[in-house]
């Protein structure tokens, strides 16, 4: 009897042995799991980190780019209007040196005409006063012959009315 007593106590205290043991490796093992789940938990939440931040990365640099195209293209317009800017400036003052040209030609032009008028007035001028001249000493001249020819008339006369005197004397001497 005591034998079998100490048996059933021992097989009992085997058997509580057993399932402690049972239970302390359940108990690992939750605790293995646990701990394995965790592990993958932060494994998960790191790469989804690392994720979201190469995402971030990447909608930087494309921002960037885009910023970087949208100077560049505005540069390049106002290169562009710059450009067209001294274009114009350009055509602007071509077209003032042209006006000012064609201005002095014009100009050049009228004071030649005017020193042409001016000439032939004075030619004119000279001429007339030439052919006023002329007159004059043709005037002077016609005068001269005709006091000329008056004068010789008037001794013409002169001498012929001597003669008649003369003559007449004479025949008053032989009357008497």
């Amino acid at each position: 009897m005591m034998m079998m007593m100490m048996m059933m106590m021992m097989m009992m205290m085997m058997m509580m042995m057993m399932m402690m043991m049972m239970m302390m490796m359940m108990m690992m093992m939750m605790m293995m799991m646990m701990m394995m789940m965790m592990m993958m938990m932060m494994m998960m939440m790191m790469m989804m980190m690392m994720m979201m931040m190469m995402m971030m990365m990447m909608m930087m640099m494309m921002m960037m780019m885009m910023m970087m195209m949208m100077m560049m293209m505005m540069m390049m317009m106002m290169m562009m209007m710059m450009m067209m800017m001294m274009m114009m400036m350009m055509m602007m003052m071509m077209m003032m040196m042209m006006m000012m040209m064609m201005m002095m030609m014009m100009m050049m032009m009228m004071m030649m005409m005017m020193m042409m008028m001016m000439m032939m007035m004075m030619m004119m001028m000279m001429m007339m006063m030439m052919m006023m001249m002329m007159m004059m000493m043709m005037m002077m001249m016609m005068m001269m012959m005709m006091m000329m020819m008056m004068m010789m008339m008037m001794m013409m006369m002169m001498m012929m009315m001597m003669m008649m005197m003369m003559m007449m004397m004479m025949m008053m001497m032989m009357m008497i």
